[in-house]
């Protein structure tokens, strides 16, 4: 079922897939606005389904594959140039970490600024992704490289934008 729907987003038009992204951001911001109460609840679930999602999309639906590391950081970009499946891949690994990044905020006890909330999230999502990227090295489950830990902390802070948004949201409800 994750594989089905993964491969659906993978080939679907990165713009299309941008979106509904977008679109989905913003309605979670609003929903979260509306029902302060629960929340905490949503963001768990949220939380939960998007970090196994990561988990089985970049580590356990592959075989063992291939295996590199590709350290110097935006050579995926660089190398993009006449080969857009590059730009794609980078992208979706931006798009990946997205729901992860708008449910952390969420999650943080009541009391903590905004700006902790955002910088702890990133923090999280840069922890997650790099042990992701050194499993798999480890476990030959695919290729090591910067720019997937650039990427996915990149839609992590995406995603953290959620959180300001419900509050003013929020704000203008009242």
């Amino acid at each position: 079922m994750f594989h089905y729907l993964y491969n659906l987003v993978y080939h679907t038009s990165t713009w299309l897939v941008g979106e509904v992204l977008l679109f989905l951001l913003a309605l979670w911001s609003f929903i979260c606005a509306l029902k302060p109460r629960r929340r905490r609840l949503f963001a768990v679930i949220l939380a939960v389904i998007a970090t196994v999602l990561i988990l089985h999309i970049t580590l356990f639906s592959r075989g063992r594959v291939a295996t590199g590391r590709e350290l110097m950081p935006f050579s995926t970009l660089f190398r993009s140039k006449g080969r857009p499946g590059l730009l794609h891949s980078m992208v979706m690994n931006i798009f990946l970490f997205i729901p992860l990044g708008a449910a952390l905020p969420f999650l943080f006890p009541d009391g903590m600024r905004t700006r902790n909330r955002i910088l702890l999230t990133i923090a999280i999502a840069l922890c997650l992704s790099v042990i992701i990227e050194l499993v798999q090295l480890l476990a030959a489950r695919g290729m090591t490289q910067t720019d997937d830990v650039i990427c996915n902390t990149l839609g992590a802070a995406i995603g953290a934008c959620a959180y300001p948004l419900s509050l003013w949201i929020g704000k203008r409800l009242k």
